[in-house]
This record gives structure tokens, C-alpha cells and sequence, in this order.
């Protein structure tokens, strides 16, 4: 069995990372931690602004992103592997669960409300709509054994 945990690099990436510690010990389960870089958007319409080092950039947020949830899933007694893809995030997260067949998917939603989620999109809504297992969405109220 396998639960696969996707998160940002926000702080409420540690919220998300112990609900999903709890799902996979309660289901007896291994613990896929992933997080798929995507260079940010802004960064392709800065037109004539000096080259980018996308390396740099990338490697600044998976730091980050390991540096808020490592504390977090050290402390799970199931095996924890940890991922790092590049692309488009709900669909790099929909590739991997199906390709390891995950029992469930753990994201958080950052609660941007309707009109921010229909202008930027909204990662847990494509991850709802295309998963083939279980998803189960970290409201951003949520407390955990973290916050």
C-alpha cells in the first residue's frame, strides 16, 4: 500500500505532511512525499529581463519545501521516500499515483477562495477530479500535531 503526500513550499506544507504521516500509519501504508517543481509563471513573461538561473531557483524551493515537512515525516514509523519532479503539478501528482498505485492522495487546499482558484487554478481540484483512488484534501483551518 501506498500513500502519496503532494505539497508546496508555503508553511502549511507541514500541516499537510502530518495529516498524511497519520493516514499512511493508520493504513499500514508507505509514504511517497513529492513535491513537482514548476518554475514559476511570472518568470516566462519577463521579457528582456537578464537570464534566469532556473537551477538556482529550483534547487531554493525544494530546499525549502524539505526544510518545512523533513521534521514532519522523520517522525513516521512506515518507510517515507521522498520525490522530487519537475512539470505541471496536478498532473505530475496524478502520473506518480498511478504509476506507484496509490491508495490515496494527501494535498492541501490554500483556501484562495473562488475567484483566486478560478484565475490561478486549483491544484486540488484537478488532483479531485482526475485521481483513480481516494484524495483527501487538507483544509487550511485544519490543526494538526504540527500547528
Amino acid at each position: 500500500m501506498t500513500v502519496v503526500v503532494a505539497f508546496d513550499d508555503s508553511e502549511f506544507a507541514a500541516v499537510v505532511a502530518d495529516h498524511a504521516v497519520h493516514e499512511a500509519e493508520r493504513r499500514g501504508a508507505e509514504l511517497h512525499a513529492l513535491h513537482v517543481f514548476q518554475l514559476p509563471w511570472s518568470l516566462y513573461v519577463s521579457y528582456g529581463a537578464p537570464p534566469i538561473d532556473a537551477e538556482k531557483i529550483r534547487r531554493y524551493q525544494l530546499d525549502r519545501v524539505w526544510s518545512i515537512v523533513d521534521p514532519v515525516i522523520a517522525k513516521s514509523s512506515q518507510t517515507v521516500r521522498k520525490v522530487e519532479l519537475e512539470g505541471y503539478p496536478p498532473d505530475g501528482v496524478l502520473a506518480y499515483a498511478a504509476d506507484v498505485d496509490a491508495e490515496v492522495i494527501v494535498v492541501g487546499s490554500r483556501g484562495l477562495g473562488d475567484f483566486r482558484s478560478m484565475m490561478l487554478g486549483s491544484t486540488s481540484h484537478k488532483i479531485i477530479q482526475g485521481a483513480t483512488c481516494d484524495v483527501l484534501v487538507v483544509a487550511p483551518h485544519t490543526k494538526s500535531d504540527v500547528a
